[in-house]
């Protein structure tokens, strides 16, 4: 295993939290032309972070409440998208950008930055 990933795995899972993910499908029937949104949800330990904006790193979050998520890349299952959510102390958080951290030639970091909706 990739010491990189073993490395965010066990810092992940030993100061994070489970949360709930949810990934938001657009499914067209090719019959009707009716497209409707299917959203699954997935558990994963996560490690939240207060995002703090400013003219310089995020402008377009200013005075809005934003936290990063970071994500182990460990068998997911799913795709990560700009656009799903993540569940946090009963508030649901949009995703509006999606960071990897890549090393040894794989993804082993997700940094989620989220706004509340």
């Amino acid at each position: 295993m990739n010491q990189f990933l073993a490395s965010s795995k066990h810092l992940i899972n030993r100061h994070g939290s489970d949360m709930v993910y949810v990934s938001t499908t657009t499914i067209t029937d090719p019959v009707t032309r009716i497209t409707t949104k299917q959203k699954t949800e997935y558990v994963h330990r996560m490690y939240p972070k207060q995002l703090l904006a400013n003219q310089f790193n995020f402008p377009n979050l200013i005075g809005k409440e934003s936290i990063t998520f970071y994500l182990a890349n460990d068998s997911l299952g799913h795709a990560i998208s700009v656009g799903d959510e993540i569940k946090y102390k009963n508030r649901i958080y949009g995703i509006v950008t999606v960071q990897e951290t890549v090393a040894f030639g794989e993804i082993v970091l997700w940094r989620l930055t989220a706004v509340k909706a």
